[in-house]
């Protein structure tokens, strides 16, 4: 593996990690989130971090021990990053009016991570395997996080996200937020699908993560 790709990787998964890390700071000034345990768990709860996390494991193997991502597990850190940064720039909650380590944090997770991931995946990131089938595929981590987090939601009342507060929206609403958000899972797989034809498969024989 070429230096450049391992040193890009690797430069990715550590703004990640800054961001991570910043946000875990400013969480644990706030209320609730009194010991660590309690700041992981509030992390937990959030896509955009956790998509954040994805991207510190993935490409953090790439950049620090010399392994390379699959196809496939390339394409799904990718969808999921750019859908958070997709959602959280459409739908701003308070950006303008963040200062210091919060604004950084936040612009870290929704912005500068976004854009990093996906200058890599054009660049880098294997893409000789990639099937239609992969754009469904990609669902199954934010299916599974919807699931986790109305089973969080119906334990604690506290909903990360407004569009999935059940509360608020009742269950036929979230139903069709839920929807909306598979719909922009499958179009950000779909658009990466021809991306990868217009440019051209990517292959190389290195060591691979996992399949």
């Amino acid at each position: 593996m070429a230096a450049t790709e391992r040193l890009a990787a690797g430069a990715v998964a550590l703004v990640a990690l800054a961001a991570l890390t910043a946000q875990a700071v400013v969480i644990s000034e706030g209320v609730g989130a009194e010991t660590p345990w309690m700041v992981v768990w509030k992390m937990a709860g959030s896509f955009s971090l956790l998509a954040n996390a994805a991207v510190v494991a993935v490409l953090g193997l790439v950049g620090f021990a010399g392994l390379i991502a699959s196809a496939r597990q390339a394409g799904a850190v990718t969808v999921g990053i750019l859908a958070v940064g997709i959602i959280n720039n459409a739908f701003p909650a308070s950006l303008g009016s963040l200062v210091g380590l919060d604004y950084w944090a936040d612009f870290g997770l929704h912005v500068a991570v976004p854009l990093l991931v996906l200058a890599w995946w054009l660049a880098y990131a294997r893409r000789d395997s990639l099937r239609a089938l992969d754009a469904f595929l990609w669902l199954g981590w934010p299916v599974a996080y919807v699931v986790y987090v109305l089973v969080r939601e119906m334990l604690t009342g506290q909903a990360p996200y407004a569009f999935l507060d059940v509360s608020r929206f009742g269950w036929p609403g979230v139903s069709v937020h839920i929807v909306g958000f598979a719909l922009l899972i499958l179009v950000l797989g779909a658009a990466l699908l021809l991306i990868a034809k217009a440019f051209g498969p990517r292959t190389r024989h290195q060591r691979r993560v996992s399949r």
